[in-house]
């Protein structure tokens, strides 16, 4: 009987990751990154990715075979734990964490005129509903007009 073989097999040293193809704005970030942070060079261009392509899913659209889709970036970091992945994120992160917060208060007092002018709507409709008359039950609420759309959740981020 010889040694028990392992489940995996061993995995070659890793590619250094190439951050000057992130580019003028990204590198240089990434590089101070690495010098105060010290994560791995890979988990720190993944978050300065996802940041960046957060950023600019507003701004821009990608036409692909005739469908329109977000620019967007999907991607998931596996490291070890220790290797900073947290930190590297709450950095990388930041702004938007702080435009999430921002966002919130203005959610909160939409929020509240939301529910105003949907219980206004809501009332109106079963005032209207008291009408007999089928027809004239239609007319009002389509002139009444759809109910109010609830403003959208402010949230950016999730995990």
């Amino acid at each position: 009987r010889g040694e028990p073989e392992p489940l995996r097999r061993p995995l070659p040293d890793a590619v250094s990751y190439p951050l000057v193809a992130l580019g003028p704005i990204l590198e240089p970030a990434a590089r101070a990154l690495l010098g105060v942070i010290q994560a791995p060079d890979a988990v720190i261009g993944a978050s300065l990715l996802a940041a960046a392509s957060l950023a600019a899913q507003p701004h821009a659209d990608v036409h692909v075979d005739g469908r329109t889709s977000p620019i967007s970036l999907w991607h998931i970091t596996i490291a070890e734990s220790g290797e900073r992945k947290s930190a590297v994120d709450n950095w990388a992160l930041q702004a938007h964490r702080e435009a999430e917060r921002e966002s919130g208060a203005t959610f909160r007092n939409d929020m509240i005129a939301y529910r105003t002018e949907k219980r206004a709507h809501d009332l109106a409709v079963k005032r209207a509903e008291k009408n007999k008359d089928a027809a004239a039950v239609c007319a009002e609420i389509r002139q009444l007009g759809p109910p109010p759309d609830a403003p959208l959740l402010p949230f950016l981020l999730v995990g």
